[in-house]
This record gives C-alpha cells, structure tokens and sequence, in this order.
C-alpha cells in the first residue's frame, strides 16, 4: 500500500492523464488482490452504502436520457448543448436528441473511475488495518513525507520552476512544489501525514512511558525517547517546514488551526504524556527558516490574503460558480466538468486566467454534482466522522493518538477546501483514502494484542 502511495506522489501528483490511468488501474488491482469488505459490518453499513450511493449518482450523470426527461431534470443543460455544442440541433422529428446529464461524458467517466479507485482503496485498506495495525504503514508514510519534503526544498531552492531539475509543467503559470504542478496540492497531501505521524509519535511515547525511578515528567520522558522517535518527529518537522516554503496560505491556516484545535481538545492528554517534547524538535525548522526562508515573500503571501489585493481573486471565482449552481441545482453539469462548465460561464476577461477550478472544493461540488451528489457526498462525511468518533471513544490506550492524529488530518484537508481543490489530485485522494481507513478502522489487531499482553502479565 505504502508503494502505492509513494508512486502516486512520484508520478506528478497523476496530474496528467497519462500518469493518473495506471494509478487507478493499480487501486482496482489492489483491491481485487484483497478481501474488500462493503456493508457487512453493523457499525460501517450506513456509511459503506452511503458512499456507494456517492459512486452510484455519479454513474447516473454519463446516462443518456430522452430530451423530454432531460429538459426536466435539468432545464439549463439543452440551452447549454446548443450554445457549446454545434452539432446539437434539431432533428427531422422536430425533437432535440437526448444527452446525459453530464455536459462532458468523459470527464465524468474519469471522475467516476477516481473516485472509485479511491473507495476501493479506503474498503482494503480498512480490513487490512483491522487485521494487522497500521504503525508500519504510518511509518511508510513518514519516510515518504520526509523524502518528498527535503526534495521539495532542495528543488525549490536550486530550480523553481521545474518538477524533478528537468520536466517543465504544461501550464504557464505553473507554481510548482516538489512532484506537484501546484504548491497548495503539496500542501494537501503534507497536512494529512503531519498530524497522523504526529499522533503515532504521542501513541509510542504514552505507551512506552517510563514510570519507574524518574518522578519528573521530563525525565522519564526522555528515558522512553527512542531513536525511531527522533527521525519521525524530524519527518514532521521537515513537512511543516516544506509547507511554510511552498508559501500555500490555505495549507498553513488550516494545518494551523487543526492541529490547534487537536491540543485544546486533547490538553488533558498532552500534558499527562509530557507532549510538549515535540516543541524543541519542531523549533529547529524554524530556526532555519528564519534563517534561509524568504520572509518577504510568506508576508507578502499573508498581506495578499488580508487585503485581497490579488489580480483576479477567489471571491470572483466563487461569484461565477454561483451562478454554475443556480442554474443546474439539482443534477450539476457532471463530475470532472468544472471547466467545460466555465468556458461558457467565465464573465472575467480571459486573456490570462481561465477558470480550470473552483478553488473551492465545496462549490465545486455542488456546481458538477448538485443535490444528486453533493447530498450523499455530504451524508457520508457526516457518517465516517461519526463512526471514527464512536471508535475514538473505545480505543485502547495509544490508538486513540493515532485515530485523533487521522481525524485532525482529514480535519485539516476540509478546512483547506474552503480555498482549494486539492483531493481532486488521484495522490491526494489516494492518500485520503488511506487516512480516512484508518480514522474509521476497527482495531481487532490491537485489542487481541493488547488482550495477549494483559494474560502473558
């Protein structure tokens, strides 16, 4: 699974169709290879038929319907295909032809085939989790953070405006950040793997905390420091560095505010286990960015953001998409189809923005997918944080750490769709795949061990 992940990451994010293919591909492999287990456990079977009632208002859009049914389902869409589309016109009978729901057919089939991909990896790997625990995964998923990250800053410093010293990205204005084409999406998949690689260090160090001879909290807390310690909490302190110098104001605030909201949430916790170790180790980054980072530059990125001086800022983009909602409220334009929707919608001036995303993901949704999406995309994210919170409650002792670690993960990457559209890169939604499966995993592996250990005492 591990290798999936860094592949994903490796081939440019599967920004391009090219690399993105073999990567579903891989997932449906993956999945056929494992025991996926859908809707037969009580406590997951409201949320698995939710998400395959997601899959399924998806496949509903590439259906070809009647005109008749068409114009009532959607009344904008036949306007749209006469203006878009130059062979639709009316036929010998004096009747329109039929069309799917989807403005763009393909573009939904390959959102439908993402998005099952994803599930399917997040079905395997939540079995996979319960049987055989998820520290060698989270500890796969720290090495591929910490070298993603120190190459994303060594390339940053030496070549900025190329991916790996050599391929230069498609789009001219391009900003991109390790194997990313765009920095925010780095950012996307850095703050889900901080807070989960944060968690799995505060689930070792609650577990194997020394009570003996030490009565002073730090003292027995670095007697139970390991080196698998030290070289985790440096891949976390190397992600939050690559995030600050990717300079992504969405990746930051919400990585900011998640994790803040984890402490204040967890305080209790985090001052009985002596968490305020990771503080010096974090610190150090720090330090060298002061040092060696742009401070005009991140200030400049912030004074942006407040005063919203920029040339053609979200707020226009979201007024735009409003109007992509009004007009199709109840089917969408199709999944994937945002930008087909936008060359007949974009009112700004064109001459060098064209709107290829909503820099929403929450607009965009609603806009591609209308109710018929968005209501059991909605019921099901509602559904799998209610599920990882009734987990959280019954988790043995160190888990917990590493659930609440998924959960401020996942937490983060929705507080950051406010601004972008980072989980629409198939290595974001791999990636979320995974973390969500372990938010929602139940720890069968864990219990049984925890169970042998108590009898062998």
């Amino acid at each position: 699974m591990n290798a999936l992940v860094a592949c994903s990451l490796a081939a440019f994010g599967g920004v391009y169709l090219w690399a993105s293919i073999p990567l579903i591909i891989a997932c449906g492999v993956y999945a056929m290879a494992g025991r996926v287990s859908i809707a037969r456990a009580r406590e997951t079977r409201v949320l698995d038929r939710l998400l395959l009632a997601s899959v399924a208002c998806i496949g509903l859009q590439i259906v070809p319907l009647p005109y008749a049914a068409l114009s009532r389902l959607s009344p904008r869409a036949p306007g749209f295909y006469s203006t878009f589309l130059l062979d639709y016109a009316e036929g010998p009978d004096g009747a329109f032809p039929g069309r799917p729901l989807s403005i763009e057919p393909a573009d939904t089939v390959y959102a439908l085939a993402l998005t099952s991909a994803a599930l399917l990896l997040f079905w395997v790997c939540r079995r996979m989790f319960a049987e055989s625990g998820v520290k060698g995964v989270i500890r796969g998923l720290a090495w591929i953070g910490l070298v993603a990250s120190i190459v994303a800053v060594v390339q940053r410093a030496t070549s900025p405006r190329l991916i790996y010293w050599w391929w230069e990205p498609q789009h001219p204005t391009a900003e991109p950040f390790g194997p990313f084409v765009n920095r925010n999406h780095f950012a996307t998949w850095a703050i889900m793997v901080i807070p989960l690689t944060a968690g799995y260090i505060l689930a070792r160090v609650e577990t194997r905390r020394d009570t003996s001879r030490f009565r002073h909290p730090i003292a027995r807390l670095f007697r139970s420091i390991s080196g698998l310690d030290v070289w985790l909490v440096a891949a976390v302190a190397l992600m939050t560095l690559a995030v600050v110098l990717s300079r992504s104001r969405s990746g930051l605030l919400a990585l900011s505010v998640a994790l803040l909201a984890a402490a204040l949430r967890t305080r209790r916790r985090l001052r009985h286990v002596g968490g305020a170790w990771l503080v010096p180790y974090l610190a150090v980054p720090l330090v060298v960015l002061a040092i060696w980072a742009d401070p005009n530059a991140i200030s400049e990125r912030i004074s942006e953001t407040i005063a919203g001086s920029e040339p053609l800022g979200r707020m226009v983009i979201w007024r735009e998409t409003l109007t992509v909602m009004r007009d199709f409220p109840l089917t969408g334009t199709g999944a994937g189809t945002y930008q087909t929707a936008m060359l007949l919608y974009q009112q700004s001036s064109r001459s060098n923005f064209i709107f290829n995303q909503a820099h929403n993901h929450y607009l965009q949704l609603a806009s591609e997918g209308g109710v018929l999406v968005a209501a059991p995309v909605l019921l099901a994210f509602l559904a799998l944080v209610r599920l990882a919170w009734r987990r959280l409650r019954t988790d043995p002792d160190g888990l917990s750490w590493i659930r609440v670690g998924a959960l401020t993960g996942l937490a983060a990457v929705a507080l950051q769709s406010v601004w972008e559209t980072g989980l629409r890169m198939p290595a974001n939604a791999i990636l979320c795949a995974v973390v969500a499966a372990v938010a929602v995993h139940d720890p069968v592996y864990a219990r049984r061990r925890s169970a042998e250990s108590k009898h062998s005492g």
